[in-house]
């Protein structure tokens, strides 16, 4: 295998006989994004069973996050701007004149990333350009991360007062990054 770039798929029928989420006229773009410490060759074999699921899409796995989601890297509200970023590029290179159906799947912290990606997204392009099928969620932590003092090894997680001058990320997954009035990142 090796590094792949973005690969066109074409949509057939599911199992059953029930049609997949398609848009009405145009095309269908897959984002793929990757969780902490990951990076778009993650996805791989994903890539090879949506391209011969649906051979008519276009699937895309982020690549400008690797750098940013590793372990104490940048906070998740600056690693969505950068998902957001590449999704809309994503989107615009497979043509503007045609309608698109942006479809998502997000891995662990990939998850969350593309979630809050979607706002911007959407503020970006004309809804009249953009509609949104399936999100698929793998193991994302959408209430947090916790771990026990029982255990030791993950007791990372619980650090996050002294992790946030470095890097807000430990803090936004553990929704411990406010002091004040305002919202948590994940709320």
């Amino acid at each position: 295998m090796g590094a792949f770039s973005a690969s066109v798929v074409e949509a057939e029928p599911l199992v059953g006989g029930s049609a997949p989420m398609a848009s009405v006229s145009g095309r269908n773009i897959c984002v793929l994004v990757h969780g902490m410490g990951g990076d778009a060759n993650d996805w791989e074999v994903w890539v090879e069973l949506l391209t011969s699921r649906f051979p008519s899409w276009v699937v895309w796995p982020l690549k400008t996050l690797a750098n940013g989601c590793r372990f104490m890297g940048l906070g998740l509200d600056a690693l969505e701007k950068l998902a957001a970023e590449e999704i809309v590029e994503a989107i615009r290179s497979i043509g503007q004149s045609e309608h698109v159906t942006l479809h998502c799947i997000g891995h662990s912290m990939g998850g969350l990333i593309v979630r809050g990606a979607l706002a911007h997204v959407l503020d970006t392009l004309a809804p009249r350009d953009l509609q949104l099928g399936h999100y698929l969620s793998l193991s994302s932590p959408h209430l947090g991360i916790q771990a026990s003092w029982a255990a030791p090894l993950q007791l990372w997680r619980n650090l996050c007062v002294l992790s946030r001058p470095i890097s807000s990320q430990l803090a936004q997954l553990a929704i411990q990054d406010t002091a004040g009035p305002e919202q948590p990142y994940l709320v």
